[in-house]
């Protein structure tokens, strides 16, 4: 009993409404709260044991917060618990598989469902409380909080809750990267082809990639040319096919000679090999300026609409409106009349 009433201490000491208790005869651990000054009872059928109590801390914590948060609804942990008992963990790895089903070659379940969708306690009994406290957990218009209102989202949705789903999406709103972001300073071809000199092997040929096909750093090692585009066999976004945004460069490019990496490898650590390779070369720009550079292009081809441009670069057409249009200097307006 000694770890049980260490953790009431800790609760009590944070002034949390909830405490942990031992339901008598079951061998179970019930959640103790106080809501609109009525004691009440929650058993969410938890072994009494050192790692059940632990698991019960978390689930406590979690219950204090949406009491104050105003959101907690007992009903739901309940109906959970009787119906099935799905728990985050079993939602989280149901939309884990639908993830890869749905996009095979995505790398991006990491970083955007798997960071948000976390901190959600694994194994409590999947509700709706737990994912609006999550989502609203983040200050409006930050960039986490839209980042949990889509994983949240789309675990809800996983879920058959397409209400829900809208509902989360919508108080993820509200972040807007693009709007402060400032223009870059974009290597001039001039710069891209010198610094292609300074390139050593294995990597000269990824660099050219970069430089005419606008890829991300970590997509030159799943990709390969056909003919004149060139198909990324996974990314961030999925597969796709990529238009050349200068195709006089392309007779540089030679045989497709590539280090060996790890392709297990997030696709952060990917790109930091590049950045790597440009320090020890002495460049002055970074590896994704090259993709920038290489966006830009795509805007000044008036016959390569917006919406395909988009596609070529694995992002949606609002990225690549709010961001590339954004980053037309005067001296390239001025270019145009002449």
């Amino acid at each position: 009993m000694d770890l049980l009433e260490t953790i009431n201490t800790n609760l009590r000491q944070k002034k949390s409404r909830v405490r942990l208790e031992l339901s008598s005869g079951r061998g179970t651990i019930r959640l103790r709260y106080s809501q609109d000054g009525v004691l009440k009872r929650l058993s969410p059928g938890i072994p009494f044991s050192e790692e059940g109590l632990i698991r019960a801390e978390a689930l406590a914590i979690l219950v204090n917060d949406q009491i104050q948060a105003g959101t907690f609804d007992p009903s739901e942990w309940m109906k959970s618990r009787l119906k099935r008992r799905v728990t985050f963990h079993d939602a989280i790895e149901a939309l884990r598989q639908e993830h890869g089903e749905r996009r095979p070659g995505a790398t991006n379940w990491t970083e955007d469902y798997g960071y948000p969708l976390r901190r959600l306690p694994a194994e409590a009994p999947y509700g709706r409380c737990a994912l609006r406290s999550l989502v609203m957990g983040f200050p409006a218009g930050s960039r986490q909080r839209l980042r949990a209102g889509i994983a949240c989202g789309a675990l809800a949705r996983s879920q058959g809750d397409q209400k829900l789903a809208g509902e989360l999406r919508q108080l993820g709103k509200g972040y807007v990267g693009h709007r402060d972001a400032k223009p870059r300073t974009i290597p001039t071809e001039q710069e891209i082809l010198d610094a292609w000199e300074l390139i050593p092997e294995p990597w000269k040929w990824g660099y050219g990639v970069m430089a005419i096909y606008a890829t991300r750093p970590s997509e030159i090692f799943r990709a390969k040319q056909r003919d004149q585009l060139l198909y990324v066999e996974s990314g961030k976004t999925g597969a796709r096919l990529c238009l050349p945004t200068k195709r006089g460069w392309m007779d540089r490019l030679g045989p497709r000679i590539l280090p060996d990496v790890d392709l297990n490898l997030e696709n952060k650590t990917l790109g930091g090999k590049w950045c790597k390779v440009f320090k020890r070369a002495g460049i002055a720009f970074k590896p994704y300026d090259l993709r920038h550079a290489g966006a830009l292009r795509l805007i000044h081809q008036p016959q390569i609409k917006d919406s395909m441009a988009a596609r070529s670069l694995g992002h949606s057409l609002m990225v690549h409106t709010l961001t590339y249009q954004k980053w037309i200097t005067e001296k390239e307006f001025e270019a145009l009349l002449v």
